[in-house]
């Protein structure tokens, strides 16, 4: 078997996964959808919070799963990268929240040490988002019995000519 036919072939069935995976991603969206639409959700609730969280996760599933479908993008380096401002703030927050409430260790404690980030950060958040969550994921799946993972953040000025 020659290597543009393994290539083909690994671009197929990326094409059928992704395809595959698809399909209840968007049954999920639907009933997400349903629930926002029931009058006796309350704004600002937990329940308004978890569905809105839920809607989130499953748009950054989708994006994925969009990437799986142009895996020859990331073979090549060329990986889209959306460069905007955003608060960096808003995404550690939203990320240590995501971890606490999906960690299979429910006791455990995420310390924050270092000062807030009062400044727009120009980059990915999508991006910067899924790093953080396997940074702190690998933190938890190799530190068994651990009480706490410490985030340290720092801030740096840079100049650029």
């Amino acid at each position: 078997m020659t290597i543009r036919n393994r290539k083909n072939e690994k671009d197929e069935f990326l094409s059928i996964a992704s395809h595959e995976l698809k399909t209840p991603l968007t049954s999920i969206k639907a009933y997400i959808q349903l629930i926002e639409r029931m009058e006796d959700k309350q704004p600002g609730s937990k329940v308004a919070t978890y569905i809105h969280r839920a809607h989130d996760q499953v748009s950054k599933l989708d994006g994925l799963i969009n990437d799986l479908l142009d895996v020859s993008k990331i073979e090549n380096g060329k990986l889209k990268i959306n460069k905007s401002p955003f608060d960096m703030e808003k995404l550690l927050t939203g990320v240590i929240e995501t971890i606490q409430y999906t960690s299979a260790q429910p006791a455990l404690k995420i310390e924050r040490k270092g000062p807030l980030i009062t400044e727009s950060i120009n980059g990915d958040a999508f991006r910067i988002e899924q790093i953080l969550i396997n940074f702190f994921t690998n933190a938890i799946k190799y530190s068994p019995g651990a009480e706490k993972v410490i985030l340290h953040t720092a801030v740096e000025k840079t100049t650029f000519i």
